[in-house]
């Protein structure tokens, strides 16, 4: 068996690796991009509840009615501030999985760049073997019969 032979079960494991990690990988993007929606959703929401309180209260508004309104407000606040905590872990999530990622790209393609050398250097031999055995057949040929 050759060295190439050898190392492609080896070769093999590291590229389902590295294909494992690219689909972690992109899952977490996704993952952060709809929290990244979900925080501008929020945020958007917001801006528009205050626009609504503002409209109502130049208008005239109970003391109850404004309590409600902060109250509510407050609880978007909160409502944004954990969702900004979730873009956050997500964003370190992203981090953490794409430095994997790359790890395991950087393995997988090594092992694959030691294989096509191994493959070379076999190609070169079995060359340089059939041109010997080549060269001796012409020899033969050549020398005459004693």
């Amino acid at each position: 068996m050759t060295k190439s032979d050898r190392v492609r079960p080896i070769v093999k494991v590291a590229q389902n690796r590295e294909r494992e990690a690219a689909r972690v990988f992109a899952d977490r993007q996704r993952m952060l991009q709809e929290r990244e929606e979900r925080l501008a959703e929020v945020r958007r929401y917001r801006v528009e509840y205050l626009e609504n309180y503002q409209t109502r209260s130049r208008s005239g508004m109970s003391a109850q009615q404004m309590r409600t309104y902060r109250n509510f407000l407050q609880k978007l606040d909160a409502a944004i501030a954990q969702q900004e905590q979730l873009v956050d872990e997500a964003r370190s999530e992203l981090d953490h999985e794409k430095a994997r990622w790359l790890e395991k790209h950087q393995r997988s393609k090594a092992l694959d760049n030691m294989r096509a050398r191994y493959v070379t250097q076999e190609q070169r031999e079995a060359q340089r073997v059939e041109q010997k055995e080549s060269d001796e057949r012409g020899q033969r040929r050549i020398e005459p019969d004693e």
